[in-house]
Order: C-alpha cells, then structure tokens, then sequence
C-alpha cells in the first residue's frame, strides 16, 4: 500500500487540476450567457467548443483520480489526522462551488436564449403579418385588370 501522505498530496494535486478546470468552465460559462444575452450565437458556438475540450479534460481527470479516491476513502479514519486532509476538504468545498456556480450561470443562459427565441418569433409573426397586410393592399390598389377603375395607362 502506498504512503498515506504521498497519496494525499498526488489527490491534492490533481484537485488543484480540476479546480483549474473548473474556473474556466466557469469563466467560459459566463461568456456564454454574455454572447446569449446579445445574440452572438456564432461566439457562442465557439465558446461551446471550447468549453466541450474543458469538460472532456475533466471528465478524463476525473476518470484519473478515480481509484485513487477510493483508496483513500478506504483510508479516510487514517487520513482525517493529516492536515492535507483538511485541505483536501477545502478543496472540494471549492469545487462544489464552481460547480453550482456555472449551473447557476447555465440556467441564466438557457432563459436568456429563450427570451431570444420569444423575440425573434415575435418578430418573425409581425415581418409575416406585414407581408400580409401589403399582400392585402396590394389587392386594393392593384385590382384585377378588367374591372379596374385605373389601369396601367391612367
């Protein structure tokens, strides 16, 4: 069995990692409902490719510390004495946060695309209701050729 101390500092780093990640999901996350509350969907679309790689690297770095965690869940009464413990718990306090956070700003994104999508149909029904309207006019103004008071040449 590895040294206790050795596998509570290699955890500790590879939190440090995943908090990292986790601030530029984060930050990646609040330039999406930036770009979502202008409309810049082409921005957008990029920093969701960004934030695709990010996610990928935690996910895989998650899959890392993995068995590791175990071990040290195994070992948790031994290792609730070292003071990397008491950071480790810090550590995740901090991850819990960034987590909650971009859900946070991830629901204040999906309301702002909606509201997007409220207008631009709001705005779809009025450029249709106009076409209308002068399609309608047209016919008053432009009637048949036969019956009209005023043709072409008047």
């Amino acid at each position: 069995m590895a040294d206790l101390a050795t596998e509570l500092s290699t955890y500790a780093a590879g939190l440090d990692a995943v908090l990292e990640l986790l601030g530029r999901l984060d930050a990646l996350a609040a330039a999406q409902r930036e770009a979502s509350q202008v409309g810049d969907l082409d921005h957008f679309a990029r920093l969701g490719d960004e934030r695709d790689r990010v996610t990928a690297a935690l996910v895989q770095l998650e899959a890392d510390l993995s068995p590791l965690r175990v071990r040290l869940g195994h070992r948790r009464k031994e290792s609730e004495h070292s003071p990397i413990y008491r950071a480790l718990v810090e550590r995740h306090r901090k991850a819990r946060e960034l987590v909650d956070g971009v859900l946070a700003t991830d629901a204040e994104t999906v309301k702002a695309l909606k509201e997007a999508e409220i207008a631009r149909r709001a705005a779809a029904q009025a450029l249709e209701t106009g076409e209308q309207t002068l399609a309608a006019y047209r016919k008053v103004i432009s009637p048949n050729r036969t019956s009209a008071l005023i043709d072409a040449r008047s």
